[in-house]
């Protein structure tokens, strides 16, 4: 019974918090992409360096960031997308899948 209770509560607490932050949060919505990620950028170095105080660390996360710019200038295709599509395909439905497995 507790349980309901500090849902309901909860519920209470965060349609009051919205109905007083909505205007707030929308001017969020107004920051330009290139600031929201440059901001996540320097938290992300943030957060890793935290983790052991390594700038080793920090050049690894760059090198794979970088790594992934640059799949994704040359529009690199994921070979594992095809593969798991034609698993999907081959098998079919779970529902079909299960229907199979059933009959062994």
């Amino acid at each position: 019974m507790a349980i309901y209770l500090a849902v309901l509560l909860l519920n209470i607490l965060v349609v009051v918090f919205l109905l007083f932050s909505t205007n707030c949060l929308t001017r969020v919505m107004q920051i330009t992409t290139r600031a929201l990620g440059v901001t996540v950028l320097l938290l992300s170095f943030v957060g890793v360096y935290s983790l052991r105080n390594s700038i080793t660390d920090c050049a690894i996360v760059a090198t794979f960031g970088v790594f992934g710019v640059i799949l994704k200038r040359v529009e690199f295709s994921n070979p594992y997308k095809s593969a798991i599509a034609n698993l999907r395909h081959q098998a079919g439905s779970p529902c079909q899948t299960s229907l199979y497995a059933g009959r062994v």
